[in-house]
């Protein structure tokens, strides 16, 4: 082994600046693996927030027209009953 490694061997010095370069490396990588979730996360609840406005704004526009249907239909019931009354009088 010792021939192997050009006649020198490792020493724990070395092992252990090994290990403290594996870890750095672990740490980078979960780091912007936590970056990339977060990005993910804001961009879910962007889109979350962007569909309940719509659909909001959906809802509020078909009760808009329903509303303005009943009133259509409220005036047609109102004018129906005025020419029955109109009608009755003569």
């Amino acid at each position: 082994m010792v021939k192997e490694n050009g006649g020198s061997c490792y020493t724990n010095e070395m092992l252990q600046e090994a290990e403290a370069a594996i870890k750095k490396e672990m740490e980078r990588i979960l780091k912007e693996k936590e970056e990339e979730m977060k990005r993910e996360k804001e961009e879910l609840e962007r889109k979350l927030r962007e569909k309940q406005l719509k659909e909001k704004e959906e809802n509020i526009k078909k009760e808009r027209e329903e509303r303005k249907i009943r009133g259509k239909e409220m005036k047609r019931t109102r004018k129906g009953k005025q020419r029955r009354k109109d009608i009755d009088r003569v």
